[in-house]
């Protein structure tokens, strides 16, 4: 063996024994690994399910824009929503007449994690592999048509 590659694998086993160090000191929990702060995108749709608009048809379009801090097995959210909602809204003669009307709402929650990196209470979300990116979607059981898709990024 020549004396460089002597080297060259001392160094590459004291690397890996500084990697093992610290994975074993975080208890087994890879969640190290995905943290960091995050910026989201996302869309969403929302539909009327209370009923209250009477006798029209409510789809709510909504674009999703915040931040994102994971550490400890949580992801804290931040979310700036701007929503449109075109409302089809039947005239009483069987016509439909349109109206839109939109609204801009901040919003915050805190969704836990896996040390695999899964989203835990929701319909689907995981990490990448390295934790550079996360994909959540989830919806509103109560109402079928509410459906959110966030994409973060680290930044």
């Amino acid at each position: 063996m020549r004396p460089a590659s002597a080297k060259a694998l001392i160094s590459a086993i004291n690397d890996n024994a500084t990697r093992l160090a610290a994975l074993e000191s975080s208890g087994g929990n890879n969640s190290q690994g995905f943290s960091g702060n995050y910026t989201l995108t996302g869309i969403g749709m929302a539909t009327d399910c209370s009923g209250t608009i009477g006798s029209a048809i409510a789809i709510t379009l909504i674009g999703i824009s915040g931040t994102g801090v994971a550490s400890d097995g949580q992801l804290s959210i931040t979310l700036t929503e701007r929503s449109i909602d075109p409302i089809l809204r039947d005239d009483g003669t069987g016509n439909f007449e349109v109206e839109a009307r939109g609204e801009t709402n901040t919003d915050s929650d805190t969704v836990s994690f896996t040390s695999d990196g899964v989203f835990i209470g929701i319909d689907a979300g995981v990490f990448s592999e390295d934790g550079s990116t996360f994909t959540l979607t989830n919806s509103n059981p109560g109402c079928p048509g509410d459906v959110t898709y966030i994409h973060g990024i680290r930044t």
